[in-house]
């Protein structure tokens, strides 16, 4: 008895371990896209996109110099947040049913996700001024896909 409880135990703890099953293909999972993408861009990517851009800089009032870069670790956690949001809505935008084409919106797609990986990298480091160069660069990469996807096409010159 005194062998075989803590080999039981050995293989209970053995069994937790395991890794779990791989996913399935993703041919095979369906995912709930009728969230709109002007819905995710108004509701999680704007915002988000928005709060980033506002943390950093600096503007001149009659009391001085303002600076906004975060000070405080709560302030650098909450940018956190903002950056995985776009980071990780740059997957929702690839997936089936949301992707307009497998050529440029994907790839604008994938540049948004790595785009917010640099700021999110600036904002584990906190270093405001990384965060500010990588804000402009993920402004631009939303340009790019905006002047593709959702700035009509003025008149022909």
């Amino acid at each position: 008895m005194r062998i075989l409880l803590p080999a039981a135990l050995t293989l209970l703890l053995l069994g937790c371990d395991s890794p779990a099953p791989p996913a399935p293909p993703a041919s095979q999972t369906s995912f709930d896209t009728t969230t709109s993408v002007k819905e995710l861009m108004g509701w999680m990517i704007d915002p988000s996109a928005r709060a980033l851009w506002a943390s950093t800089g600096s503007e001149e009032t009659a009391e001085g110099t303002r600076d906004f870069a975060p000070t405080t670790d709560e302030e650098w956690t909450r940018l956190r947040s903002h950056a995985v949001t776009v980071l990780e809505s740059g997957n929702l935008l690839m997936l089936p049913g949301r992707a307009r084409d497998q050529n440029d919106w994907t790839k604008l797609s994938r540049a948004m996700t790595d785009t917010a990986r640099t700021v999110l990298e600036a904002i584990e480091a906190k270093d405001t001024e990384a965060l500010f160069a990588t804000g402009g660069d993920l402004y631009q990469t939303c340009t790019d896909c905006h002047a593709l996807y959702l700035i009509p096409a003025g008149p022909s010159q």
